[in-house]
């Protein structure tokens, strides 16, 4: 079954019990349906609009956003690992001075860097550069 069909018998009444006992694998999507479509169906109410119609605009947002990460993910991997160290180093607020220290460069180098990765992000500062790779989990990066 296709997504748009699974989510659309999410909204259909339900059917009558089987007679046959449902298995274990049955009875986990029933319960993954109703923790999407319980929220789902306060969400319509509250907006006055159809449970169909959020979960569309949820889905589009999400699948946006997913298009977004595929997109930042590729200009990661455009850097080199020293311009990754010096993003992710960025992003977890070290100061130049810091990251040079730390990576055992000159704060010239680490600005170099910077210019690189600025220019492939297509951002004009680090905190743009913040900004793009919110959430990003670059603890590997401190140790």
């Amino acid at each position: 079954m296709n997504f748009w069909n699974w989510l659309r018998q999410l909204f259909l009444p339900p059917r009558p019990p089987s007679p046959r006992v449902p298995d274990l694998y049955e009875g986990t999507i029933q319960i993954e349906q109703q923790a999407i479509t319980t929220p789902l169906r306060a969400i319509a109410e509250l907006e006055q609009r159809s449970p169909e119609d959020v979960a569309n605009e949820i889905l589009a947002y999400g699948l946006e956003k997913y298009e977004h990460l595929d997109e930042k993910l590729a200009k990661w991997h455009t850097l080199t690992a020293r311009e990754q160290q010096v993003t992710a180093l960025t992003c977890l607020k070290y100061t130049n001075h810091a990251i040079a220290s730390k990576l055992i460069i000159s704060p010239n180098t680490v600005k170099a860097h910077l210019r690189n990765v600025q220019q492939k992000f297509n951002v004009r500062n680090k905190e743009q550069l913040r900004q793009v790779l919110t959430g990003w989990d670059f603890s590997e990066f401190e140790g």
